[in-house]
């Protein structure tokens, strides 16, 4: 269904429409926002979020202005009292420098379309927002490489008159003196010269060709830029050399697409668009001669004769791979800060849900704690305690998992490494085990090994995180009565810690996924926990170059390896 933006709306849509229209207006990949005739938000959608950095309940009921530049709202104000008086649709920013305002207050260009209509006798105005912030820096660039053309033919052409003018002078004192002449010969050599070297050091790839690809022409720059001396390529070497087999083949199809025509898979790629007097700046990776690679913005333009056929071909390249290495940093820096905010959604989504089973569980029995006031009841408030103590370490519990988390994604984590004696590390398992103990179900134990016999390099606060979750996640996930395992080992440079128990066990499918963030195996859904345990271990033994290994049956157990390198 097409819905024309563009004619006013006397009348409210029917349901169906309203959803398509909320549907289109909400996973539209551009910018659109509505406002009243007040110039207030009355709608916002996901890609304006996305521009702006403001969520939509930030904007609903403010003023545009507020996604405007300071110095412009005034402005701004003006034109919205005009669009008032008289609605109609227009663009924006397409022949003139227009630019917003994000929530940090940085700006951007873009370009605007509005559109209006009315609801119940009262105008409303949408707005299409566009960022050009990449167009504008290629017309920029564009403009300054096309500047530099400019100025490159402008200076031809002042040394080509100037050199004319002189050559007529001394032709007209030839008779009169030979001194003349040579005066004029050293001038027009001069003049060659100038022009030679403005050719060489242009800061621009240059290569021309015959109307089949083959190089006549190298400049000093292609030199640089490809490794090829010019005797290496004139009237040797193909342009199409330069490029790569595959990029060549992609731009073929593609511009067989756009022109209607079949563009062969050679030169012609790079010539067909010019044969054609069509635009053909693209961009080209170009392969050095000792096949590395770098990223050109290549014009290819026609050179005829007097005649007006074409004997040739020019090529003029920028090599643009900072600005490209530059773009693909942002795009990482967005990669990463969008998983970032998605983890951070999903932690509070989390949270909420975890946090609900011990805060109730603790109001719970502090009300009823309320009541056992006599000497009788005592046994009743130390059991509602105990579950308000256990309740507030559960909560504890995940708030440490994704503070460690947060610290990991951020790189703040930083380790340190101490030389510990074997009894040192004895001391810190079995501190770390007699802190579990308060864990345990009814008759469940905790049993240990320890075979250590030399000193091992070791992060404390890494192994006690390390222990303290797999020793908890073997309580949690085994029944009562059940054994939990603990021993530790020097091995062939390592030390190897292993924890198993005999409880419900992973299946092989979730053990798969069983290291990942926030992933939950199909038989612990019941079971209270983040998700992040596991993940966090890895994360840490990532940090230390060690891995940790697993084996385990549904409903009959599992063992954890943890393995730190020595």
């Amino acid at each position: 269904m097409r819905i024309d933006l563009n004619k006013k709306k006397t009348k409210q849509l029917p349901p169906l429409a309203n959803n398509e229209f909320e549907s289109l207006f909400d996973y539209a990949t551009i910018g659109m926002l509505i406002t009243d005739s007040n110039g207030l938000i009355t709608n916002f959608n996901r890609h304006a979020e996305y521009l702006f950095r403001y969520k939509r309940d930030e904007v609903i009921g403010k003023p545009v202005e507020l996604l405007i530049p300071i110095e412009k709202r005034t402005a701004h104000e003006d034109h919205l009292r005009n669009f008032s008086k008289h609605p109609a649709n227009r663009m924006m920013g397409a022949s003139s420098n227009l630019f917003a305002k994000r929530k940090d207050d940085s700006v951007f260009p873009v370009e605007i379309s509005l559109s209006h209509f009315n609801n119940n006798s009262q105008l409303f105005v949408i707005a299409f927002i566009i960022d050009i912030t990449v167009r504008k820096q290629n017309e920029d660039l564009l403009k300054e490489q096309k500047n530099q053309v400019l100025q490159f033919a402008e200076q031809t052409k002042r040394l080509n008159a100037e050199l004319e003018k002189k050559i007529e002078d001394r032709t007209k004192m030839l008779k009169e003196t030979l001194e003349a002449l040579e005066t004029t010969q050293q001038e027009t050599t001069k003049a060659l010269n100038f022009q030679k070297a403005i050719l060489n050091h242009a800061g621009a790839c240059i290569i021309a060709t015959d109307v089949h690809g083959v190089v006549q022409l190298f400049n000093s720059t292609a030199e640089e830029y490809l490794g090829y001396s010019k005797s290496e390529v004139i009237d040797q070497i193909n342009v199409v050399q330069f490029h790569l087999a595959s990029e060549i083949q992609s731009k073929a199809a593609a511009f067989s697409r756009e022109l209607g025509k079949i563009v062969t898979p050679d030169f012609n790629v790079l010539s067909a668009k010019s044969m054609d007097d069509l635009p053909n700046e693209h961009e080209w990776t170009y392969v050095r001669k000792d096949g590395t690679t770098f990223t050109v913005s290549l014009n290819v333009t026609t050179l005829r004769d007097a005649q007006n056929t074409i004997s040739g071909f020019l090529g003029v390249a920028v090599d643009i791979s900072e600005i490209k290495n530059y773009q693909n940093s942002l795009q990482v820096a967005l990669e990463k800060e969008k998983q970032l905010g998605d983890l951070k959604s999903r932690f509070v989504t989390m949270a909420s849900h975890e946090f609900r089973t011990p805060l109730s569980t603790i109001l719970s029995s502090v009300s009823l704690i309320d009541k056992y006031t006599s000497v009788e009841d005592l046994e009743k408030r130390e059991k509602h305690v105990k579950r308000i103590k256990s309740a507030v370490g559960n909560m504890k519990d995940i708030l440490e998992d994704f503070l460690s988390l947060g610290k990991m994604e951020e790189g703040k984590i930083q380790l340190n490494p101490e030389l510990l004696t074997p009894a040192e590390l004895r001391d810190e398992l079995e501190a770390v085990i007699q802190e579990m103990q308060r864990l345990t179900k009814p008759s469940q134990q905790i049993t240990h090994t320890f075979a250590v016999t030399e000193d091992c390099n070791v992060d404390r606060k890494m192994l006690r995180h390390i222990m303290t979750n797999l020793i908890s996640n073997a309580i949690k996930f085994s029944p009562e009565g059940s054994s939990v395992d603990v021993s530790c080992e020097n091995k062939k440079n390592e030390l190897a810690f292993t924890i198993q128990d005999t409880g419900i066990g992973i299946s092989e499918a979730d053990q798969k996924h069983l290291f990942e963030r926030f992933f939950r195996a199909e038989n612990a859904s019941n079971i209270q926990g983040t998700g992040l345990g596991l993940h966090i271990i890895s994360r840490y033994l990532d940090l230390v170059n060690g891995h940790i290994e697993l084996a385990s049956k549904l409903n009959k157990g599992s063992t954890f390896i943890v393995h730190i390198p020595q």
